[in-house]
């Protein structure tokens, strides 16, 4: 099902090809930098907003660590925990109780208007090079108006 709502991913959560450094939203996201370029500085985050995938690429993970405020009640936890043949299971339960936290939990949601400047954003960055400079004017004036 195709998700409608706004998506934390590249603010609550990374993809970091580690072996690179070379850092995007989520795999079908907005680049962001190389984790390794600059490791003084605050890296910068971009939240996805609203997803240019038609399904997301990684369901499993980012839906259930909540990176679209309730999208589902299922948790990452009980996904990936397993019953051993012994009958234990196969995540320890401080592990369970880690991977079953929900981003939305602990992290401040954004407001309406605050999603609306995002999602602009994101769609302007989509605009080709030569025309930019107009997109971050846009931008700019309709920053201006939603703090007013």
């Amino acid at each position: 099902m195709k998700q409608k709502a706004f998506c934390y991913a590249g603010l609550w959560s990374i993809y970091i090809n580690i072996a690179n450094g070379k850092a995007v939203s989520c795999y079908g996201g907005y680049p962001l930098g190389n984790v390794f370029a600059h490791p003084d500085r605050p890296f910068p985050v971009r939240p996805t907003g609203k997803c240019k995938l038609a399904h997301c690429y990684n369901a499993h993970a980012f839906l259930t660590v909540g990176c679209i405020p309730g999208a589902n009640n299922v948790r990452y936890g009980n996904i990936r925990n397993r019953v051993c043949d012994d009958g234990t299971n196969w995540l320890q339960p401080s592990l369970l109780s880690f991977f079953n936290c929900k981003l939305e939990e602990s992290n401040e949601l954004m407001t309406p208007s605050q999603e609306r400047l995002w999602l602009i954003r994101n769609r302007l960055s989509d605009i080709p090079l030569g025309l930019r400079h107009i997109a971050g004017k846009v931008y700019r004036f309709l920053k201006r108006a939603v703090k007013k």
